[in-house]
């Protein structure tokens, strides 16, 4: 388990259980607004292209 993990071209994820699995916690305090929900959703595209 790593916390912080590096994507090449996303960011860092939250947390990658075993290189394969990536968990991405977005709470409602920091992710609320629709200029973050289209940040957010950019960055969880680019974790499915980089196979998480």
């Amino acid at each position: 388990m790593q916390g912080q993990a590096f994507i090449i071209h996303a960011g860092h994820m939250d947390v990658v259980v075993d290189g394969i699995l990536g968990l991405e916690i977005d709470s409602n305090k920091y992710h609320n607004d629709a200029k973050q929900w289209r940040k957010d959703l950019h960055k969880d595209t680019m974790y499915v292209l980089a196979g998480m």
